[in-house]
């Protein structure tokens, strides 16, 4: 979106959750917003894809508006907007109208070994663009989706649509 955007959770009471044992924490840190970034405004991006043929392509996954700027090849383009970026190992840095350069951290969700934790998983995006969803050597159980208690399932990723 060109926009402001965030999640809203209406959370049930624990006696009406009927996963409530499945984990020990459902905390506010834990909702991950995945949204894609495209670096141009939406209304000529949608305009181009319905009238001139062109692509739905996105160029990066945000998660929780932080994430890594990917470069565009074209330098022709690239001289086109506004702010210089400068990408370095896992940071972002952006050279803004004050020429400092800020460092942009990607999300991070701190936990305890041993401890079980909710987490609420939000596809914000734009254009179609089917995410999946996974954590390195860990598994997952699927507990809701949709706002709907479902029967758990563990999984080693699951995949987001957009909604």
């Amino acid at each position: 979106s060109d926009g402001v955007s965030g999640a809203i959770i209406v959370r049930k009471y624990d006696e009406t959750d009927s996963n409530r044992k499945l984990y020990d924490y459902d905390l506010n840190e834990h909702i991950m917003q995945l949204t894609d970034w495209i670096h141009q405004p939406i209304v000529s991006k949608y305009t181009d894809f319905l009238h001139s043929g062109g692509d739905e392509d996105i160029d990066s996954i945000l998660i929780n508006g932080r994430g890594v700027y990917i470069e565009n090849d074209d330098e022709e383009e690239e001289e086109k907007r506004k702010c210089k970026r400068r990408r370095t190992g896992n940071r972002l840095l952006v050279d803004n109208d004050e020429n400092e350069l800020k460092e942009m951290p990607r999300s991070q969700f701190d936990v305890k070994a041993g401890s079980r934790y909710r987490f609420r998983a939000i596809n914000s995006g734009t254009f179609y663009c089917p995410l999946e969803i996974s954590i390195q050597n860990h598994t997952m159980t699927v507990i809701a989706t949709d706002g709907h208690s479902t029967e758990p399932m563990e999984v080693a990723s699951f995949i987001l649509l957009l909604g």
